[in-house]
């Protein structure tokens, strides 16, 4: 009898809260859009998260608490990612759209996420970053490229300039939308 109320207090308590996972390659703009959703990240950590595999932050958005995961996106530790998929309600991949040479890498890295099986239920974002770079991909050309129609999962490409924050209104709102699903 205990457990089970124990149980259903804890689900009470967490019904309202979700995990966003950000991944995507190094220099992509990860941590700057983490930041311009307003994840409060002390300065110390900010400037030694090249050296730290995954930073984690909360952030109110309307109605839920978002746990935010932002992982490396270094080469070495991409592997490593499977390990924070577990529990995550949402998967926001960050690409550097300006970087033209390394959008099939970043392309393999995607495929590889929305792939695995214990994201088969988790949304996914597909962050279109960079606008305002003279030579960027928009946002229909890299979901093209990602082939993201064929996904099983629900999913939205969003465009967007991390630096100052255009297109991450949007992002929000979609998540809230999309995670209202998860709630209890």
């Amino acid at each position: 009898m205990g457990s089970a109320l124990s149980r259903s207090l804890r689900a009470h308590a967490l019904r309202n809260r979700r995990r966003l996972l950000v991944v995507g390659l190094d220099n992509a703009g990860k941590s700057t859009v983490v930041r311009s959703l307003g994840v409060a990240l002390p300065a110390k950590v900010a400037a030694e998260s090249m050296a730290l595999h995954c930073v984690v932050g909360a952030v109110q958005i309307e109605k839920l608490q978002v746990d935010v995961w932002d992982c490396s996106g270094d080469a070495r530790l991409r592997t490593y990612w499977r390990h924070y998929y577990t529990g995550s309600h949402c998967v926001a991949f960050v690409v550097d759209c300006a970087d033209r040479e390394r959008l099939p890498e970043a392309r393999a890295a995607f495929q590889g996420v929305v792939r695995d099986y214990q994201l088969l239920d988790a949304a996914i974002l597909l962050i279109a970053n960079k606008q305002d770079a003279p030579d960027a991909m928009s946002a229909d050309e890299l979901a093209a490229m990602f082939d993201v129609a064929s996904l099983a999962q629900q999913c939205r490409v969003v465009s967007a300039v991390a630096k100052t924050g255009d297109g991450l209104q949007e992002a929000k709102k979609w998540l809230c939308a999309t995670t209202e699903a998860w709630r209890g």
